[in-house]
C-alpha cells in the first residue's frame, strides 16, 4: 500500500475524522488476486537466441557469448537466460525497451479487473521488484476512484446529503425552492414533472460520465466512443434547458 495513503489515513484519524470514506485497508480488502507480466517476456527467448547468433561489434561481448555457448551444455536453462540477459544489458548493445515495461493486473472481489504499468526511461535503471511495486501502486489508484464513486453513490441513494429547507414539502419541490428567498407551500403538478425529469436526467448524466472513464469504455471501438460522447453532450444540453425552465417558474 502506498505510504502516502497510509499517512493520510493516520492524519484523518488523529484529527477525529469519522465520516464515511475509503481507507487503505478497504482498498486492500477488495483485491482478490494480483498478477504481473512484462510484454517482452513472450518474445524474450527469441530475442536471446538472436543475441547469441548476432555478429556483435564489441569484442568483449563476442568473447563472452562464445564462452557461454561453450558452457551451455552444463548449465540450467534459467542460468543460460540469466547470463544472456546480463550481456544484453552491457554498454554498446541495445536492451529491448519492452523488457523494462511491467504490467500489474488486480482482480477485485467482484471479478472486475484494473491494471497498472511502469516503465524505465533508462533501461539501466530497470529493477523488476521496483517495476512491480510501481505498477501495483498505479493499479490501486484506479481502485480508489472506483470505490470513491461507489461510496458517493451509496450515500446519495441512502439520502445522506445535507437536509434541504422546508423538509415538510415534497423532495422535488424542496430542491426547486432551495435558491428562492421565500419558501412556497406547493408547486403545480406540471412544474413538478419538469423537476422530476431534470433530476432523473441528472442521475443518468452522472452515470454516463462515470462510465466514460472506465476500462470498459476504453475497450470500445472509436466510433462507439464518439457516439457515447455525443450522447453525453446532448444529455447535458437537455438538462441545461430543463434547469432554465425551472429557474423561470413564477413564484407562487
Amino acid at each position: 500500500m502506498n505510504e502516502n495513503e497510509t499517512s493520510t489515513e493516520a492524519m484523518l484519524q488523529a484529527k477525529g475524522k469519522t465520516a464515511p470514506r475509503i481507507t487503505p485497508d478497504h482498498i486492500k480488502a477488495v483485491i482478490s488476486s494480483e498478477s504481473y507480466f512484462r510484454p517482452g517476456d513472450a518474445g524474450l527467448d527469441a530475442l536471446r537466441f538472436q543475441f547469441l547468433t548476432d555478429d556483435h561489434r564489441d569484442q568483449e561481448i563476442r568473447d563472452r557469448v562464445r564462452g557461454l555457448i561453450d558452457r551451455m551444455a552444463t548449465m540450467s536453462t534459467s542460468a543460460v537466460r540469466q547470463d544472456i540477459d546480463l550481456m544484453m544489458a552491457l554498454p554498446g548493445d541495445t536492451l529491448d525497451p519492452m523488457s523494462t515495461l511491467t504490467f500489474c493486473v488486480l482482480v477485485l472481489q467482484n471479478g472486475f479487473t484494473v491494471t497498472g504499468e511502469s516503465a524505465c526511461a533508462s533501461p539501466e535503471n530497470f529493477d523488476a521488484d521496483i517495476g512491480r511495486k510501481v505498477a501495483r501502486e498505479n493499479a490501486e489508484q484506479k481502485i480508489w476512484m472506483l470505490e470513491g464513486y461507489a461510496l458517493k453513490q451509496r450515500l446519495f441513494e441512502a439520502g445522506n446529503e445535507p437536509p434541504a429547507p422546508n423538509s415538510a414539502l415534497p423532495p422535488y419541490q424542496q430542491r426547486v425552492i432551495t435558491e428562492r428567498e421565500e419558501p412556497v407551500p406547493q408547486m403545480p403538478p406540471h412544474q413538478w414533472r419538469v423537476v422530476v425529469e431534470r433530476d432523473e436526467l441528472s442521475v443518468k448524466v452522472q452515470k454516463l460520465s462515470a462510465f466514460l472513464v472506465t476500462p470498459t469504455y476504453q475497450r470500445l471501438d472509436d466510433e462507439e466512443q464518439t457516439r457515447l460522447a455525443s450522447q453525453l453532450n446532448a444529455m447535458r444540453l437537455y438538462c441545461a434547458v430543463l434547469n432554465q425552465r425551472i429557474e423561470a417558474f413564477p413564484a407562487i
